[in-house]
């Protein structure tokens, strides 16, 4: 969200930074009980926070070259690619690329493959076109909270106070940010403007 101002010239309200700053909030209260560095080591967290930023930053881009009427799933098959390549190399330079063949990861691919990827993806995709990058990235604020109750739904995972106060507080922060009186603030977009003029 805090790219969309020198990329997009997006003029961020109050609220929204306001909605941002709850977002996170609520994010640190659902992970507060599982933070822990683990045995990790530390090229792989600096690793997990870099792909975050690369994505805040290609959300953005996506927005400023929105001109560019790429078909959805083209842009998903450029994505895929691309993470298939890095996550080959990988994979090679950590054992080799034959997958276990057994049902519970030919499960996992299906699953991350129609729904994680075709579905999610292209919700997202679609999102960008119709809503400004401040409203489509403060969604990503939900992820920890519903993969947490995700988790509880199909692997019994318990829950806890801290979960639902951070799911409620993200909730309202994702409502100031995305809500109708943000969006029409940031209608002033230049970008959006001219979008609009030659329609």
């Amino acid at each position: 969200m805090a790219l969309s101002q020198p990329i997009l010239g997006h003029r961020l309200t109050a609220r929204q930074w306001t909605g941002t700053a709850l977002g996170v909030t609520g994010v640190l209260i659902v992970s507060l009980d599982s933070l822990s560095l683990g045995t990790a080591p530390v090229w792989a967290y600096g690793l997990t926070v870099a792909s975050m930023m690369v994505f805040a930053l290609a959300t953005v881009v996506q927005k400023r070259i929105g001109t560019v009427d790429m078909p959805i799933h083209q842009s998903l098959c450029i994505q895929c690619l691309a993470a298939a390549i890095l996550f080959a190399l990988c994979a090679e330079w950590n054992g080799g690329l034959t997958p276990p063949l057994d049902g519970r990861f030919e499960f996992g691919i299906a699953w991350l493959v129609l729904f994680s990827t075709f579905f999610c993806y292209g919700v997202y995709y679609m999102s960008l076109r119709h809503y400004s990058a401040a409203q489509v990235s403060s969604a990503v604020y939900l992820s920890p909270p519903v993969t947490m109750l995700w988790a509880w739904l199909i692997f019994g995972e318990p829950l806890s106070t801290a979960i639902f106060l951070g799911l409620a507080v993200t909730l309202f922060g994702v409502w100031l940010t995305s809500s109708r009186g943000a969006a029409s603030k940031a209608s002033t977009d230049p970008i959006m403007n001219i979008k609009e003029e030659t329609a």
